[in-house]
């Protein structure tokens, strides 16, 4: 079977050996779309075996734009895993991925695991507690749409056109990237500064709950809290 992984990602080189890792024993070949990292990225990206690590020729952000670019440097291929930068596919995920790709599915929906504050918790409140998206799908000539929100954020990892064939599956990504408070921070003000006034996201008040004064950790948000933390070993069996 031809699975290729595509990933667009900038500055996660903490952790981008080990999400691509994850999904290597599924992917006859991974594309990698770096945009304009800093940290390295691109260059760890290109000493891995089977990895094409491709610079970005777009400044500015547009999550649209640059996913069918990369869905064009992919080219022909039976299946597509598409995961983000800081995002690892859980061990012993993979079998349960492979043996939903054999089947008619045309798009598979994985659930994320959010860690929090250690590689062992995880948040487990509100949508952090049931969240999936679409990761994986034959991509049939789809291409991403654009949508309302500042740099076409949110057009999601498989194009909207094949989600309503989505199926299930209990393979597990492991989303690294609010484990650390400062990453959350970080992520908090540049998410209102690309896409300010977002009122469907609460204005991305759920990634720093229990981080900021404003946002205590007792709080009921839209899509979340109180905070709750659950052991890793809990959701990930």
């Amino acid at each position: 079977m031809n699975i290729t992984g595509m990933l667009r990602v900038r500055d996660e080189a903490r952790w981008i050996e080990r999400v691509i890792a994850s999904i290597q024993p599924l992917c006859t070949r991974i594309v990698v779309m770096d945009d304009h990292s800093v940290d390295g990225t691109r260059e760890l990206c290109a000493r891995i075996p089977g990895v094409e690590a491709l610079r970005s020729p777009f400044e500015g952000l547009d999550e649209a734009r640059d996913k069918n670019w990369l869905l064009d440097q992919v080219g022909p291929s039976e299946w597509i895993l598409a995961i983000d930068g800081d995002e690892v596919l859980a061990p012993g995920a993979q079998t349960a991925l492979f043996a939903a790709m054999n089947s008619p599915a045309t798009c598979l929906s994985l659930p994320i695991l959010y860690l929090w504050d250690s590689e062992d918790q995880i948040r487990v409140d509100g949508v952090y507690g049931r969240f999936r998206r679409e990761s994986a799908f034959r991509p049939n000539g789809a291409r991403f749409e654009s949508t309302r929100h500042g740099g076409n954020f949110h057009c999601g990892n498989v194009p909207s056109a094949l989600r309503g064939a989505r199926q299930p599956v209990n393979a597990p990504l492991l989303h690294l990237g609010y484990m650390n408070r400062e990453d959350r921070l970080r992520k908090f003000s540049w998410y209102n500064e690309q896409d300010p006034g977002n009122a469907g996201e609460d204005s991305y008040r759920h990634v720093v709950q229990g981080d900021i004064p404003e946002v205590p950790a007792t709080a009921t948000l839209r899509h979340a809290g109180p905070l709750q933390l659950e052991a890793l070993c809990s959701r990930a069996a």
